[in-house]
Order: structure tokens, then C-alpha cells, then sequence
């Protein structure tokens, strides 16, 4: 069996792993073996055992960092790093390497995978599902025109989103580029028995950090009720960094009885609720708006980033513009207070998803490009 090693640099279980999960049980299910290299333990994992997808962990660097600005010092230190790491997997698993026809990197923030392609003379596929700059102030170790010449080796860059792709146009080969939105699985919708006394639930998923824009969400909430509505509980769904001091905001605010912290899950029972938030500042492309979507739920978001690629704006959901707590909060107050153009927005949405966003057609896509790929480098 024809082996395809994919290659993430993270080992959580967010959208861009749960997205790369799929893309690896489709490759299973047309004949590939699927293998992935992460760089530290941590919850992907329980996933992958459940699935039966064979993983290791190689200690591979970043080719970026978080300061905003590049540091080539410490470029040139990882990328020896990164050679050394290679070479050490390759001669540690010959036989999975000889069996290696594609290599597959999960994100923008490792070149790991362009130099076991290139080591191994496979081709390479690129996914970029980062904006970098905008949404985690993220700058190349090396400069962008070093960069590029390492990222250009790729046989194909596939970018989540136009944005997405909009943004690194100018940086990458663009004949190489091609957007391929992610694919969501099916969910069963129930529908939410409620009473004249139950509260509105508006439901947020996603990790708690500053670009995801909860302490917007929150304080919409609060505006919320300074106009005399208090009839809802805002739900937010993850953990993170920023988890603490979001917590002291809602304690000192007094919105204990609205914000309510319901900790990481991948069990959530979207039945329970009646709208959900997309409040990124910049969202490469948004697996959780389509998972909304898909349980028929209303997205009120910010019209920024792949969110705008996705949410039809009165149609399926309703935007605002980043940063404008007072129109975020108008445009919940307006679901709230009507139940039937909540469920309209919601159906439209469930409608669109299905039409565009399914793991069936991410699939092929990413299928057809690995025949592709496969067909161009075996005639080379």
C-alpha cells in the first residue's frame, strides 16, 4: 500500500486537526496508508488510536515565531536542527520511508515536511490554515524570500479560504496555489423542546485567546444587558492562555449568571442551543461556523477572514464588523427577540453547508490532487 505521511506541528484537537483526521481517514478509505508525524504528545492522540491511524513523535522546530519579526539567527539554528532530526527518522524507519509516496504538512509553521519530500523525492503538498500576522502575530524565522524558495518546493500550496490564499499570493508561486475549503461530517439536528421560561443559549467554541474575540462576545453580553435583556446564558467552549484573565473580566463585570465556562469538549450537544458566535479577528476559514451551520444553528459573526467566505450575511447569519461590540450585540439582540428569523437563518445555513462544506467533497478534492500530484511527478 502506498504510504502518505502528513505532517502537523500541532497535537491538539481544533479545527485544523480534526480537518487533517478527515483528510487522512479519506486518503485510507482510496487506498493510501496514511501515517502522521507530530512533534509532542498530547490529545490528537486519543483520536488516532481510536482511529487506528499508525502516528510518531519527532521532535521537529517551528520555521516561526510569535514576536512579530523575523530572527534569522534562530532560523539558521532550527533548520540545522531539522536536518539532523531527518536524518535520524529516515534511518530509524527505512522501510516506511522506501514505502513513502507524498508528504503532507497540516500547517504553514514547520518546513519539516518540504525537507522529508525532499529527502525521500516525493512530491510535497503545502496546506496554509493560518493567516500568521493577523490572526497569532506570527512572522518567518527567515526572511519572506527565504521562505518562499523552501515552501515553493511543494508540488501544491493549498490555502483554506480566498483570504487565506489572498494573503500569500504575492509571497508564494501562485501557479502552485489552489483553494480547497475544509469539509464538515454530517450531524443529526434534534430539535430543542423549549418552555416561555427558558433562556436563550448562544454557544461560542474555540480555543481562549485574544484573536478568537471572546472578550468581545462578552462584552456584547454586558451591553446586553445594560439594554434591559437578560434572558440568555452566553456558553464558551475551550481553554486556553487568555482562560484566566477572561474569567476575572466576567467576575469583576458581575456576568457570572449570563457567561457561563464549560471547559474543552468535542461533545457538544448543539441541540441545546439557539445561536452561535464566530467572533475571530481573523479567521482563516472557520470549522466551527460550519459545524453550526450543519446543526441548523444562526451564526452571528465578524466580517473578517474566511467567516465572510461562509456566512451570508442575512441570509444565513448576520456580520458585523471587528472590533464593533455595539453592532455584535444589536445583532444577538435581534435573534434573540426573534425566534422566527432565528430558525430561518439556521435552515438557510444547515442548507448552505451541506451544498459546500462536506468532508465527501473536501475529500475528493484532496484525492484528485494527490492523483494529480502522484501523475505529473511519476511522468517527471
Amino acid at each position: 500500500m502506498q504510504t502518505v505521511i502528513f505532517v502537523s506541528p500541532h497535537s491538539d484537537l481544533y479545527g485544523a486537526e480534526r480537518s487533517l483526521i478527515s483528510i487522512m481517514l479519506y486518503a485510507r478509505k482510496s487506498g493510501y496508508n496514511p501515517v502522521l508525524l507530530i512533534k509532542k504528545s498530547g490529545p490528537i492522540e486519543s483520536k488516532l488510536q481510536e482511529e487506528k491511524i499508525e502516528y510518531y513523535m519527532v521532535p521537529f522546530r517551528q520555521c516561526i515565531n510569535t514576536k512579530g519579526k523575523h530572527d534569522s539567527l534562530r532560523g539558521f539554528k532550527d533548520y540545522i536542527r531539522d536536518r539532523q532530526t531527518l536524518e535520524r527518522f529516515i534511518s530509524q524507519h527505512k522501510k516506511l520511508c522506501d514505502e513513502t509516496v507524498l508528504v503532507h504538512t497540516n500547517s504553514i509553521i514547520s518546513w519539516f515536511g518540504v525537507m522529508l519530500s525532499q529527502a525521500l523525492h516525493v512530491p510535497h503538498i503545502q496546506h496554509i490554515r493560518e493567516f500568521g500576522k493577523e490572526d497569532f502575530d506570527m512572522a518567518f524565522n527567515f526572511s519572506n524570500k527565504l521562505t518562499a524558495r523552501i515552501f515553493n518546493k511543494s508540488s501544491r500550496i493549498v490555502c483554506i479560504s480566498d483570504a487565506v490564499l489572498n494573503t500569500y499570493k504575492n509571497m508564494f508561486n501562485p501557479a502552485k496555489m489552489v483553494r480547497i475549503y475544509n469539509g464538515v461530517g454530517h450531524s443529526t439536528v434534534l430539535e430543542r423542546r423549549r418552555s416561555s421560561s427558558d433562556k436563550i443559549n448562544i454557544l461560542l467554541v474555540g480555543r481562549l485567546s485574544k484573536e478568537k474575540g471572546q472578550r468581545e462576545a462578552i462584552a456584547a453580553c454586558e451591553k446586553l444587558i445594560e439594554r434591559g435583556i437578560f434572558n440568555f446564558e452566553l456558553h464558551l467552549y475551550g481553554n486556553g492562555v487568555d482562560e484566566k484573565a477572561l474569567r476575572e473580566y466576567v467576575s469583576n463585570k458581575g456576568l457570572e449568571q449570563n457567561v457561563v465556562f464549560k471547559g474543552y469538549s468535542t461533545q457538544i450537544n448543539y441541540s441545546d442551543y439557539d445561536i452561535a458566535l464566530m467572533t475571530s479577528k481573523a479567521e482563516a476559514f472557520g470549522r466551527v461556523t460550519v459545524e453550526y451551520m450543519l446543526n441548523g444553528l444562526p451564526v452571528v459573526g465578524v466580517a473578517t477572514g474566511g467567516t465572510t467566505e461562509i456566512v451570508i450575511e442575512k441570509h444565513t447569519g448576520l456580520l458585523s464588523e471587528c472590533g464593533n461590540i455595539g453592532q455584535l450585540a444589536s445583532n444577538i439582540e435581534l435573534l434573540i427577540l426573534n425566534e422566527d428569523y432565528r430558525k430561518e437563518l439556521g435552515h438557510n445555513g444547515k442548507l448552505r453547508a451541506n451544498d459546500f462544506f462536506t468532508e465527501e467533497a473536501y475529500g475528493k478534492n484532496i484525492m484528485s490532487l494527490y492523483s494529480e500530484v502522484l501523475e505529473s511527478h511519476n511522468e517527471g
